[in-house]
């Protein structure tokens, strides 16, 4: 009976020594790679190693790494190696009228086990700045004008190597708009200002008068914030109320004074677009007219884009 237990207890020392060595010499259960696909949309007017996004890759064991297996078009974008971020290569074949879509195929990879990213990305046409104003050409009152619309002497949204805007004068004193900035003084304010509004007319009650909607509204002007006047410039700070939004909060309204000559009293006006809450919904205004200091009176034609639905109006306003 011992010599048979010696036997048994020899055969099961064998049986784990054998499992313990099969348990080291055995491969692990498998490397796991796993990567989702990637899409975004950008604008043609990506500018070099503009970053766009990262393309997602795991694995159970080590690190995986990023290869560009093929594109089209080719070299147009570029992953980096280790961390897998999508990157602009070559902005100048990046066109949305020749290639709306760049397509592409990453390889996320552990040794031999690779899992395959597919990638698109959607080209779209950058909005269009004609005139170097600063406004898109889709929503600019003239696309050609580069002093329209009007701005504050503050305004800094322009584009300085516009042709179209550095041969405008948008103060009107005699010096282009690039001769200006160039120099160093400031293409919207006149350095002799001989155009400035009358702040004392608005500085009290006001009377606004619809007259395509037939609404009148009175105001007290708000003493805390009251009318004031700069170099052709006039902020009413009394709710510029109107038909199709009359009740509801109406924004602060800056006036752009162009005199008919200079010095003159009278002249045009102008409102430069602006946000403005109308019914509950963000809607934007704006407006052309004239000025005139002897008659106390200003009239704007107005138009409000209510999210594609059109309000256009005429709106005069005079001092009570």
């Amino acid at each position: 009976m011992k010599y048979f237990r010696k036997i048994i207890a020899s055969l099961l020392l064998v049986l784990l020594v054998g499992c313990s060595s099969d348990d080291e010499n055995t491969p692990d259960r498998g490397v796991v790679v796993t990567t989702l696909d990637f899409n975004a949309t950008i604008l043609d007017n990506v500018e070099f190693d503009e970053v766009i996004g990262n393309i997602k890759g795991r694995t159970n064991l080590g690190q995986v790494t990023f290869e560009v297996i093929s594109q089209t078009p080719e070299d147009a974008l570029a992953v980096d190696e280790i961390v897998g971020e999508l990157t602009v290569a070559n902005p100048d074949i990046i066109d949305a009228a020749i290639s709306p879509e760049i397509t592409l195929v990453v390889a996320v990879k552990n040794g031999d086990i690779v899992k395959n990213s597919n990638v698109t990305i959607t080209v779209e046409a950058a909005p269009i700045d004609t005139d170097g104003d600063g406004v898109f050409s889709d929503t600019d009152q003239d696309d050609t004008e580069p002093c329209i619309p009007a701005q504050l002497p503050n305004y800094q949204d322009f584009d300085p190597t516009n042709p179209i805007w550095i041969t405008g004068d948008c103060d009107g004193d005699g010096e282009t708009n690039g001769d200006e900035f160039a120099n160093g003084t400031n293409p919207y304010e006149s350095e002799t200002c001989n155009s400035s509004v009358n702040v004392a007319i608005w500085d009290g009650p006001l009377s606004y008068k619809d007259e395509v909607f037939g609404d009148v509204f009175e105001h007290d002007s708000n003493p805390d914030t009251p009318p004031f006047a700069g170099c052709g410039f006039l902020v009413v700070t009394d709710p510029l109320n109107f038909g199709p939004c009359a009740d509801t909060d109406s924004p602060d309204v800056t006036l752009i004074f162009t005199p008919s000559s200079d010095g003159a009293t009278d002249g045009m006006v102008a409102v430069a677009m602006q946000p403005y809450t109308c019914n509950t919904f963000i809607a934007t205004f704006i407006a052309t007219g004239t000025y005139d200091e002897v008659t106390e009176t200003i009239i704007l034609n107005y138009t409000v884009d209510d999210q594609g639905f059109i309000f256009d109006g005429i709106l005069t306003i005079v001092p009570q």
